[in-house]
């Protein structure tokens, strides 16, 4: 992937140049967006099965935890605005 490549040139400039702050800290940010994007995946995943559960506010809660970490991921995104829908649906229809 894309994001490990980064990680790799970053920690292997580190070791080309173990005094550089400047490298150091594109290092640690790079680590941190890989970090944040698995940890975005993580929780889609979990929110795609409590949507799958039945469980359409914890997925809800889920997506917004998604989106504070990862704002443009376009999944979570369209997972809550497909379950606000169907809430608002439920809502409507008396269900």
């Amino acid at each position: 992937m894309a994001g490990n490549r980064k990680i790799s040139l970053a920690q292997m400039a580190a070791r080309i140049d173990p005094g550089s702050r400047e490298i150091a800290a594109i290092a640690r940010k790079a680590q941190s967006v890989a970090s944040a994007r698995s940890m975005g995946n993580d929780l889609c995943n979990r929110a795609a099965c409590r949507s799958k559960l039945g469980q359409w506010e914890t997925t809800i809660e889920v997506c917004n935890d998604v989106l504070n970490l990862r704002p443009k991921y376009s999944k979570a995104r369209l997972r809550r605005l497909v379950l606000l829908t169907r809430l608002d649906d439920h809502v409507w229809l008396g269900g």
